[in-house]
């Protein structure tokens, strides 16, 4: 696969494989040019990435009972309480049958409650309990702890371009 590089004033750079495609950083191009990048097995380093993940946050979660699963819905719900579970599904990019499993269980361990819609009685709000709230913090610094050690090496503006096209991927790429 064949990229074209975009070099910035101040070591700053921007990836497009779209000449038209690029966003600035700088105002004055100093120099481009085409290179030949080797490509990886994107689906081995997203997996390689995942397993890594779900190994941390159950290694500082163990002490709470809290899966790697649990926690990334207990964050949603508590950053955004009063979301229903097609609302959930839709924040997360997740089927809406993996959100109902998932607050069942919580709900079952009380770190959630199902309110019913006043309007619409098939609706449920999903609310974090006391006990999630308790553990929110908790989660919150353990997330920010894996992003900055996964991503280390990284410098500012690669963190931007990776970000973005994470971004990219993850919001045009939902399977349906």
């Amino acid at each position: 696969m064949v990229f074209t590089v975009y070099k910035y004033l101040r070591s700053k750079a921007t990836i497009s494989t779209d000449t038209k495609d690029f966003r600035t950083v700088s105002t004055k191009v100093v120099a481009y040019e085409t290179q030949e990048v080797k490509t990886l097995d994107i689906t081995k380093c997203f997996a390689a990435i995942s397993r890594q993940t779900q190994i941390f946050y159950t290694r500082e979660l163990m002490d709470a009972n809290i899966s790697y699963g649990q926690m990334m819905f207990i964050i949603c719900i508590c950053d955004k309480p009063g979301l229903s579970q097609d609302e959930i599904a839709a924040e997360m990019l997740l089927d809406k049958s993996t959100v109902a499993r998932a607050v069942k269980q919580l709900t079952e361990n009380d770190l959630v409650i199902r309110a019913i819609d006043n309007n619409d009685k098939r609706k449920h709000h999903i609310y974090p309990t006391e006990k999630a709230l308790l553990l929110y913090d908790r989660m919150f610094a353990v997330r920010e702890k894996w992003h900055s050690r996964l991503t280390r090496h990284l410098t500012e503006m690669e963190l931007i371009i990776f970000l973005q096209m994470m971004e990219k991927i993850a919001l045009t790429e939902q399977l349906e």
